[in-house]
């Protein structure tokens, strides 16, 4: 049986809403990168055989959510016309429905319907080979760029910075309720005019983290958490 990994505060929030209290993951300060970078790509080796994972003959490998809404996507070597590397797709329906004005928006997010935030990830390690599947190039993102890579313990987390976003990934989706989480910032959504109480799909919670010193502090978040596994 699995158990809930995300903690919450049990008074209600501002519209009885329930404070979503997560810890957010410690880029390269939990543990050694090299530790981390292993764990991460053998756990995403079960995500991917549980979710809907594609790897083409063009070098890109998406993973694609249960309701078709978002995607983690990445490339085992740079292609001609990719903006990034190792990144996030997401349907801008939802924050268009809440007001965005994608004109906005930072040059590069917003294109044909579509939100991506992502990483640009240069070097030989990567345009040397391609690699033979999707776990295999993941491990060259995380082999050229160790520290996008983070680990959360309490929550039992691996993750990577997207620049603006995360995609977050269980240790054991036989244990964890949240095996898969797209993270946002909220603040550059409302600074184009977004309400994200609005954003219908996503969760706009209090977030805990942590940064590199180890000090604690609580932001907002847009999540989008799956379950891909009973």
């Amino acid at each position: 049986m699995k158990k809930t990994m995300m903690l919450y505060d049990k008074k209600p929030a501002v519209g009885g809403l329930l404070l979503l209290v997560i810890g957010l993951l410690v880029f390269s300060s939990c543990a050694k990168l090299d530790v981390v970078a292993a764990g991460a790509i053998s756990s995403f080796s079960a995500i991917g055989k549980a979710a809907d994972v594609r790897f083409d003959s063009a070098a890109k490998s998406v993973l694609t959510s249960p309701d078709k809404s978002a995607q983690f996507i990445w490339l085992s070597k740079s292609l001609p016309g990719e903006q990034f590397d190792v990144y996030i797709d997401i349907d801008a329906a939802p924050f268009l429905a809440a007001g965005l004005d994608p004109a906005k928006l930072p040059a590069g997010i917003y294109s044909d319907g579509r939100i991506r935030f992502g990483q640009k990830v240069s070097g030989s390690a990567q345009d040397r080979k391609q690699s033979p599947g999707a776990s295999a190039a993941l491990a060259h993102i995380i082999e050229v760029r160790p520290d996008l890579i983070g680990y959360h313990k309490a929550l039992d987390h691996y993750g990577i910075d997207l620049n603006g976003a995360m995609f977050e990934w269980a240790r054991d989706i036989k244990t964890n309720d949240k095996d898969i989480v797209f993270v946002v910032d909220p603040v550059i959504f409302q600074n184009a005019g977004t309400d994200p109480e609005r954003v219908e799909g996503w969760i706009y919670a209090d977030v805990e983290i942590m940064d590199k010193t180890g000090a604690k502090k609580t932001v907002k978040k847009l999540l989008k958490p799956f379950d891909l596994a009973d």
